[in-house]
């Protein structure tokens, strides 16, 4: 639907960044996957996504790795960036679901086709609910680090710190805000001007919550992954990542107001 469809303006950013990145030692393999899964299309956004942050990482003068093993199954990570210490950073891009695209009506007009589209937590469809949508997400982002029983890609962190980046178009059919944001990492906050969203009578736990029982991958996440950045691009700009990324925090792994500000120090694609 609307954001599973590559604008035109996001098409011509991607390409001046490909351009870029072809002179790039470490990003020719990425290059190389969007030329062989059809180029610059709606079909390769997910890659194309990697692209646009693995040249914001070039503009920022930051070497990388692309599809790093860690040594945990056969999962790769897809940068591993060389800086001190190193972060290991996987990308996610979240496509509109299929219960969202029911939930959207096209009416003919004398102006042509216009279209709607409304998810209700009362819906007759129980998954056509801002609700489910948000535990997709968690799952989504789960499947990162959890899959067929046991932990992939990320390892315990020793002297690395991991960041999972989640390109948030689909969600909604919007993108969504940092309330959703901060409700499915670290969950319903006090401060949110807005109800909390519920479950089956529970409100939804958030992915860092040690009580979250729900989500199988949720321990996992808790002990291997510092950071979830959230980003919903608009503009297709330069420095838009760095500066409209809404990052979760796992207090699980960090704790220290200082220590999150030295961590900080160390991204180059944090807003300072």
């Amino acid at each position: 639907m609307w954001n599973n469809t590559l604008s035109p303006k996001e098409a011509e950013y991607t390409k001046k960044a490909i351009k870029e990145l072809q002179k790039v030692e470490w990003a020719r393999s990425l290059i190389l996957n969007v030329q062989n899964n059809g180029g610059v299309c709606s079909e390769t956004m997910p890659f194309l996504f990697e692209v646009r942050f693995a040249y914001q990482l070039h503009k920022a003068n930051i070497t990388a790795e692309y599809e790093y093993s860690a040594n945990v199954g056969n999962s790769t990570i897809e940068f591993k960036l060389e800086t001190s210490p190193s972060w290991l950073i996987e990308l996610l891009s979240i496509r509109e679901s299929e219960p969202l695209k029911k939930a959207t009506i096209e009416e003919e007009t004398w102006f042509g086709y216009e279209y709607s589209r409304e998810l209700s937590t009362n819906a007759n469809d129980p998954l056509q609910s801002e609700e489910a949508e948000m535990i997709r997400i968690g799952v989504k982002i789960g499947e990162k680090v959890f899959s067929e029983g046991k932990p992939v890609k990320f390892p315990i962190p020793k002297k690395a710190y991991h960041l999972i980046l989640v390109d948030m178009r689909g969600f909604l059919g919007h993108g969504g805000d940092k309330h959703d944001y901060e409700h499915i990492a670290c969950g319903y906050s006090s401060n949110n001007p807005f109800p909390p969203h519920c479950w089956n009578g529970e409100i939804i736990k958030g992915i860092f919550d040690k009580t979250n029982t729900k989500l199988k991958a949720a321990s996992t996440l808790q002990e291997r992954i510092h950071f979830i950045g959230f980003v919903n691009e608009k503009n297709y700009a330069d420095d838009e990542i760095k500066n409209n990324t809404f990052y979760a925090l796992n207090r699980n792994l960090i704790s220290d107001k200082e220590m999150l500000d030295k961590i900080w120090e160390t991204y180059p694609l944090h807003k300072r």
